[in-house]
């Protein structure tokens, strides 16, 4: 119906993912495990699986790899002749068998091995060519991302970094954002790391007419509760004391539907509305927004749909595309709750 005939499209990504250590047994054996040798689940590996299918890339799942020098590279160069991005976790750390950076040195660049935030300081980012008998075509580099092996590090190293590479990849415009970073209000107080800033677990939900954050807390990097239920990420600074309750910090709202979480949660009395004013965002009187408030009478409350101009300069008046917009929602039943945002 426009008239156009062909249209650029991207590949799936793929994604060839793997745990390392002597320690790991998979949840398939969990319940063979023996707890006297220090051995405990993977749980890095599905949650890596999953992630990587929840950001559109298609997941190659390679195992279990023990902390074996000669193991470990012959698993890499399978995994670069057969993905376009290598995400590993675990053996990223100073001990006598992590492995993992020495190996990339080898095989590869290294362009960084460790990075000053919390969780996730470990984390190392390489690329390298797949090996000369590859059946990949062409010699393009191979992204690698050597995460860490404690699971909370491990989910938000992927969520800030792997996830936006992915994306590119995948035909985003380059510098587009992956996440949308709001103002949230602190729930209550959180306390700060004096040397590292921490991108700090947290449940966003609409009050008030503005974004409130609780964290889910204690944010150990091992604690894979913390992001069980989180929706967002807090940037809390580095420095010495406690944010008091009520401090406004930045916030990376996850995607809806994510693996661990998602989604802006409303408050009790639905999200807020607004009206079309350009560039500001009203909250109306309780009283209007009852029509987003449960209900325990019979009669099926009104469902609402979010209609939002971005920016400014448009061919077409942001009213005139809202009002050419609103006509669908009123043909579902739905009431157009409107916004036009600088």
């Amino acid at each position: 119906a426009l008239g156009i005939a062909t249209v650029q499209i991207h590949r799936r990504p793929r994604v060839a993912i793997f745990s390392t250590g002597d320690e790991l047994v998979d949840v398939a054996a969990a319940g063979a495990r023996d707890e006297n040798r220090g051995q405990v689940v993977d749980c890095n590996r599905p949650m890596l699986c999953a992630l990587v299918e929840e950001s559109g890339a298609e997941a190659i799942d390679l195992g279990i790899i023990p902390d074996q020098p000669g193991e470990l590279r012959k698993r890499f160069e399978e995994a670069l002749g057969a993905a376009d991005v290598i995400v590993s976790s675990g053996g990223v750390s100073r001990g006598s068998k992590d492995h993992i950076k020495a190996l990339l040195q080898d095989l590869g660049t290294v362009h960084f091995g460790e990075m000053c935030m919390k969780p996730g300081k470990p984390t190392t980012f390489a690329t390298a060519l797949p090996p000369a008998h590859t059946t990949v075509a062409g010699a393009r580099h191979r992204l690698v991302f050597a995460l860490p092996g404690n699971p909370v590090s491990c989910f938000v190293t992927f969520k800030l970094l792997a996830v936006p590479a992915l994306e590119q990849l995948r035909g985003r415009p380059l510098g587009a954002a992956a996440y949308p970073r709001v103002d949230a209000e602190l729930a209550g107080p959180v306390e700060m790391d004096p040397v590292r800033p921490e991108y700090h677990r947290a449940l966003a939900r609409w009050a008030d007419g503005k974004i409130v954050a609780e964290s889910t807390g204690f944010q150990r990097s091992s604690r894979i509760a913390s992001v069980a239920g989180a929706n967002c990420f807090l940037e809390i600074p580095k420095d010495a004391g406690t944010l008091p309750k009520g401090t406004v910090v930045k916030a990376l709202l996850l995607p809806t539907g994510g693996v661990c979480g998602g989604g802006l949660l409303a408050e009790p009395g639905g999200y807020p509305t607004a009206t079309t004013t350009s560039g500001s965002l009203h909250r109306p009187p309780a009283a209007a927004c009852s029509s987003t408030a449960p209900t325990t009478s019979s009669t099926a409350t009104k469902k609402a749909v979010g209609i939002v101009v971005v920016g400014e300069g448009h061919e077409v008046a942001p009213e005139e595309i809202l009002s050419r917009i609103q006509p669908l929602a009123d043909s579902g039943g739905l009431e157009g709750l409107r916004w036009c945002v600088p």
